[in-house]
């Protein structure tokens, strides 16, 4: 007698599953979503090109697409980066200015030269440069550099601006 009740504490009937289940499990939605917003959150920074500087703020602002082209910025204290490369003050730093945009340029035709099989090769950022010089910084400051550049063949110099929310 005792045997039969053993068998049937190891020998259980078969679970039924009770029919469809129309719950959606989000578990793995979270995870996939969580893992995107950490890449966005490592890659968004990575993304930016040249110094983050706070630029003036104009009514009549456009938005035109990215050409590529070097970034000279000048920060609220007065430090100048080509890029995201701080330039050191001194008498070559108009020459350093020009060297590393001179790179800039010559990096920009290698790579529209590569990709000039392709069906459409941008080449307006080719001798442009992106200027961006935060508010504070005095026209004095600017001015030798926007020579500078002039002097390099400069096609045209953008000056970054924000545009005003109101």
């Amino acid at each position: 007698m005792a045997g039969g009740g053993r068998r049937q504490k190891y020998h259980k009937k078969p679970v039924e599953l009770d029919g469809v289940r129309n719950e959606i499990n989000v578990t793995p939605l979270v995870d996939v979503m969580l893992v995107l917003l950490i890449i966005m959150m490592v890659i968004g920074p990575l993304l930016a090109r040249g110094k983050d500087v706070p630029l003036p703020k104009t009514r009549n602002h456009l938005e035109p697409k990215d050409n590529h082209e070097p970034i000279v910025a000048i920060d609220q204290y007065g430090k100048i980066f080509v890029d995201k490369t701080e330039v050191p003050e001194g008498p070559g730093q108009i020459a350093e200015i020009q060297d590393l945009v001179q790179r800039e340029w010559a990096e920009l035709k290698a790579t529209n030269k590569k990709l000039s099989g392709a069906a459409t090769v941008d080449r307006s950022g080719e001798n442009r440069v992106l200027i961006k010089v935060s508010p504070e910084i005095s026209y004095g400051k600017v001015y030798p550099i926007i020579m500078a550049l002039h002097e390099m063949n400069a096609v045209a110099i953008d000056l970054g601006t924000e545009e005003l929310k109101e």
